[in-house]
């Protein structure tokens, strides 16, 4: 297991392994440390989940992936279509992995769905075994998510409205209308939930708002 002091060669290449749900501003933010302080390029590869159906989310997060390439020096940002139950661990070597020399792999330690846990096991463990000539980097999984996913349905793109008291809009009404995510409650038939504000230029966390009847509470952060 490498960590931020091991010394590695100038030719070596990190790539960061990362999906829908090991996404966050922190875990670029972590993994680009990890190229820099081992003085590493760096690249990401985006598993995309054939059967997830989480539009608005995989846009908004693709969208945000790409505003970091310039500033984060990423040399690569590639998007792989798998099946989430029968990942070809041999594809992804063969197309990413081998080509692009990669020399260290990193990857969220985070729980898994428990579909998934119970039909191939954390995605982390297998990459770690599947890949063990590979040295590994860890990311926590504390800090990746800033809520729980499993207490709410997918998020949905959308706006706090200014004219209209901050109420959670679903069309842009106004240039001053902040843009985010909408994660409604499950266990509510109110309109309930976290409002997730989109990262400004220089930003690397998210704002994140309670939603209650419909409206945001800009002093609930």
């Amino acid at each position: 297991m490498l960590n931020e002091n091991t010394p590695i060669e100038k030719n070596d290449h990190l790539l960061l392994i990362i999906d829908i749900d090991s996404y966050s501003p922190y875990t670029l933010e972590k993994a680009y440390h990890y190229a820099t302080g081992l003085k590493a390029e760096w690249s990401i590869l985006f598993l995309d989940f054939s059967t997830d159906k989480r539009d608005d989310e995989l846009q908004f997060i693709h969208h945000e992936i790409n505003a970091f390439i310039p500033a984060y020096g990423i040399a690569n940002f590639w998007t792989e279509s798998v099946d989430e139950l029968d990942i070809s661990f041999s594809k992804l070597k063969e197309k990413y992995i081998e080509p692009a020399n990669v020399t260290a792999i990193v990857m969220v330690n985070y729980k898994e769905t428990w579909l998934a846990e119970l039909f191939r096991g954390s995605i982390s463990n297998i990459l770690a075994t599947y890949f063990s000539d590979i040295d590994s980097l860890l990311i926590g999984p504390e800090h990746v998510q800033p809520f729980s996913k499993d207490d709410f349905a997918a998020g949905k793109r959308a706006w706090i409205s200014k004219d209209e008291d901050n109420q959670v809009v679903y069309v842009k009404k106004n240039a001053k209308d902040i843009p985010g995510l909408y994660f409604k409650r499950i266990a509510t038939d109110f309109e309930n939930g976290l409002f997730m504000e989109e990262l400004s230029e220089g930003e690397t966390r998210h704002q994140m708002y309670k939603v209650t009847g419909g409206k945001v509470n800009m002093d609930s952060k």
